[in-house]
């Protein structure tokens, strides 16, 4: 379907930028829904003219490959060259449904990215990304949520910072102060969106 002609050095950040070439007569199966997989740690530029793909060890991709299926088949052909595309670890994880969401904190002290989101017990998601909102207002934490756990993505969903507490009388969950904090998630059972707000 096509081949790596180039790769470079981005200054940057440090990466490299891989340049592949689609052949015409597959450029019209590049969806924009299309989900890529090879290697983790990978971001592939997708359109028209050819592929770019920003990874970090090039050797794993030039003794391999990459695939990519259309999650949607009727889907829109990629129109240009600026359509930005994850290079997921396997095609398990790249056909995994997956939702994108933001949690709004007016303080979030101990937030951080790789910050975990439990449920249950056990680690559900992870925070991506933590920025300041765009008046400076608020904390805003960037998630995935993969598969089952989309549900979460519900208006009343709520969630808090588990950290460790020390006194004299009682402690409780130490076992933050190995693992680090983390922000447990009670679902909600409101209509679905993709911001959530911490009370």
């Amino acid at each position: 379907m096509g081949e790596i002609v180039d790769y470079r050095l981005n200054t940057k950040n440090d990466t490299i930028i891989i340049s592949a070439a689609i052949k015409d007569k597959y450029q019209h199966l590049v969806k924009s829904n299309s989900r890529f997989w090879r290697n983790s740690g990978l971001k592939i530029k997708a359109g028209l003219s050819g592929v770019d793909v920003n990874m970090a060890p090039v050797h794993s991709l030039l003794n391999g490959g990459i695939s990519f299926a259309n999650i949607v088949p009727s889907a829109e052909q990629a129109k240009h060259d600026s359509v930005l595309y994850n290079l997921y670890v396997d095609q398990q994880q790249a056909l995994m449904k997956v939702v994108q969401i933001q949690i709004k904190f007016a303080l979030a002290k101990g937030v951080t990215a790789g910050t975990a989101i439990n449920y249950l017990g056990i680690q559900v998601v992870e925070v991506t990304r933590v920025e300041l909102s765009e008046n400076n207002q608020a904390i805003i934490a960037h998630a995935k949520l993969w598969n089952s756990a989309t549900e979460f993505a519900r208006q009343g969903s709520q969630f808090w910072l588990v950290s460790a507490k020390v006194g004299l009388f009682k402690s409780e969950h130490l076992d933050t102060l190995i693992k680090g904090n983390y922000l447990q998630i009670e679902p909600g059972q409101g209509q679905k969106t993709n911001i959530l707000q911490v009370n």
